[in-house]
């Protein structure tokens, strides 16, 4: 299948959740690579296998090593110009993948963008429907550039040789804010695009302890002046 966007779902004990992202990629319009990687994959159901078939998605069943770790080594497996990546609790709407990828490669300065985002409780992920700069990508849920990911995955390795991929290991739950900063850092926008809707679910998005929180912003503090000298 010829496509420009490779798309990686990561899953942990989210069968369900998973089901309904496949089912949902399934009815986009656009056509995408999907590597689909499991953390949990001695939960795999017979409906998901069913739907990774009918999807010709790469199957990757790994330890539980983490939302970034399980990213960088889908990035490994993948080609296309553009990559996406989600987390198994995301449902997307109309043809999200294609405007996306349309939209972000349409525009020189932008290396990153993140649809517009809604809970299931209805509250809103990324406020607003507009089209503009933000802070910082979401954690997961967000499509990037190949060129700009392998130049960050350069970086990020100068100081965390090991990593295969743009994220630092580790991070829990800051990937996002790192991952924006280095986009900026080489002189791209990160960008909102919200004439695109994702919904997540809201109880997996209060997986994450403040405390594990505080500890990965002081290994990024720390890995930012590495990167600046």
């Amino acid at each position: 299948m010829a496509t420009e966007l490779s798309c990686v779902v990561v899953n942990y004990q989210s069968n369900d959740m998973l089901t309904r992202f496949l089912e949902s990629f399934m009815y986009q319009e656009t056509p995408a690579d999907l590597v689909v990687v499991d953390l949990s994959s001695d939960q795999y159901s017979d409906k998901v296998a069913e739907l990774v078939n009918v999807l010709e998605a790469q199957y990757w069943p790994l330890e539980n090593i983490g939302f970034g770790r399980a990213c960088n080594f889908a990035s490994t497996v993948t080609n296309e110009e553009t990559i996406a990546f989600f987390n198994a609790d995301t449902v997307l709407f109309d043809d999200t993948l294609g405007n996306c990828t349309a939209a972000l490669n349409l525009h020189p300065s932008w290396g990153a963008l993140s649809p517009a985002t809604s809970s299931t409780d209805g509250d809103m992920c990324v406020d607003g429907y507009d089209v503009k700069a933000v802070e910082e990508i979401p954690v997961s849920n967000f499509f990037i550039k190949r060129a700009v990911w392998e130049e960050i995955t350069y970086l990020t390795q100068q100081v965390w040789p090991s990593s295969e991929g743009a994220f630092l290991p580790s991070l829990y739950g800051s990937e996002g804010a790192y991952m924006s900063r280095m986009i900026r850092h080489l002189g791209f926008d990160v960008v909102h695009y919200g004439d695109c809707l994702m919904v997540r679910d809201s109880v997996s998005r209060k997986n994450v302890s403040s405390k594990a929180i505080k500890e990965a912003k002081k290994i990024m503090e720390f890995t930012f002046e590495d990167l600046l000298i």
